[in-house]
């Protein structure tokens, strides 16, 4: 069976747009905020920037696909696109879902950002992109959108007293066991990156 790639792409971004969708309503329906501060809040999640980041990337796929020199159609963004969603993926599967009880739509929209996107990214990846070459020193480009989503988080979370995860919560753990943390999953992304990049690699030389 052929797998058509811009239908694949049309329907990871349905998919993940309505992920978002949901936990936007969720969120709005619940939150007891002035409506400004809940809709920053609600994109100061990576997970929300992420999974926005993977709707363009597919989107791209669709409506630039005659343009293979368009920045999301690179083999290092494909690449980054992947592994910035499979961190969202992992770090919730493996820390966060242990910690929250969900039901209803907030479960739905949680399991769509956390996990069918994620899988369903991973695996077009695998299928349309993991053949193309890509050059490590992107890495360095790449890593810039994690690294300014953690300086905005702290700067942010001084300012209001909130931080989007556990993990990076200043006030309960501390600036030094934040960084710590934070390097953590620095580290997360560096394997990935280079696990992904040394497989496309390899696909590549072998075609």
């Amino acid at each position: 069976m052929i797998v058509n790639k811009t239908i694949t792409a049309w329907n990871i971004l349905i998919v993940t747009l309505v992920g978002v969708l949901l936990q936007f309503i969720v969120m709005m329906q619940h939150t007891k905020l002035p409506p400004v501060e809940a809709v920053v809040r609600f994109f100061s999640y990576f997970t929300i920037l992420s999974n926005l980041i993977v709707a363009t990337f597919f989107a791209m796929q669709i409506f630039k696909k005659q343009q293979p020199t368009h920045f999301f159609l690179q083999p290092a963004t494909s690449l980054s696109v992947t592994v910035y969603i499979m961190v969202v993926g992992l770090i919730y599967q493996v820390i966060l879902s242990k910690l929250y009880s969900l039901q209803g739509l907030n479960l739905l929209a949680n399991n769509i950002l956390h996990g069918v996107t994620p899988i369903a990214t991973f695996i077009f990846w695998l299928v349309f992109e993991s053949k193309r070459k890509v050059q490590y020193n992107s890495i360095v480009y790449f890593l810039i959108y994690p690294l300014i989503y953690l300086i905005y988080t702290l700067i942010r979370g001084s300012i209001v007293q909130f931080y989007p995860y556990p993990f990076v919560d200043v006030i309960k753990l501390g600036l030094q066991q934040v960084f710590i943390n934070s390097t953590y999953v620095m580290f997360l992304f560096l394997i990935l990156f280079f696990s992904l990049a040394g497989l496309a690699n390899y696909r590549h030389n072998r075609a």
